[in-house]
């Protein structure tokens, strides 16, 4: 607060983002994965729809909302995917699996693995709680939606500089999706003295 008072911010003009898929507990998650369309983008009254990507500058025709079936799994995926990390980060490994389908494929530093126990058995093997990790979730694509599947790209950036990108496909798996398949492949590691 003293940064913001000190450059003369007017508080009242700011606003808070407060994360997609970010929850104080992790039972929480669902909930919120479950409502699609989140908060609606609004200034003094203006609601602003989603544009189209393919077409900048023109919105999409949809619902009441301004979304259409597929604006509304790309935000559903997007939710699902920086809850995921939440709890990565956290080590919090059994809400981890909790978003990745029972026979889901884990491509990641060479190894294929193959469900929740082969993946829990990398995720443990971890460094300890005496390393912080954190990532930011960015530049979240998703070029092929359908009713039961999805595939995305997802730029990861890692604390200490390196970044990787997934490449993620979706399945709707009893009215949630899940990641059936992951694949991380780093673009980015931090130059070396």
């Amino acid at each position: 607060m003293g940064i913001v008072v000190s450059a003369r911010i007017d508080l009242s003009q700011m606003i808070v983002d407060p994360g997609l898929g970010f929850t104080k507990t992790r039972e929480n998650d669902w909930t919120l994965l479950a409502d699609p369309v989140g908060p609606v983008l609004e200034h003094d009254g203006v609601r602003l729809p989603p544009q189209d990507p393919r077409r900048p500058g023109q919105h999409r025709l949809g619902g009441a909302d301004g979304m259409t079936p597929e604006d509304a799994t790309a935000w559903a995926l997007t939710r699902l995917n920086t809850a995921l990390y939440h709890h990565y980060d956290r080590r919090e490994h059994a809400a981890v699996l909790e978003f990745l389908a029972a026979d889901a494929l884990y491509e990641v530093h060479g190894r294929e693995l193959r469900g929740h126990a082969e993946i829990l058995e990398e995720l443990n093997a971890r460094l300890g709680p005496e390393v912080t990790i954190r990532h930011a979730v960015a530049a979240q694509h998703f070029p092929a939606i359908s009713d039961t599947t999805a595939q995305g790209t997802i730029t990861l950036l890692g604390y200490g500089g390196h970044i990787f990108e997934l490449s993620d496909h979706y399945r709707l798996d009893n009215g949630r999706w899940k990641i059936a398949h992951l694949a991380a492949r780093q673009i980015l590691a931090p130059a070396t003295s």
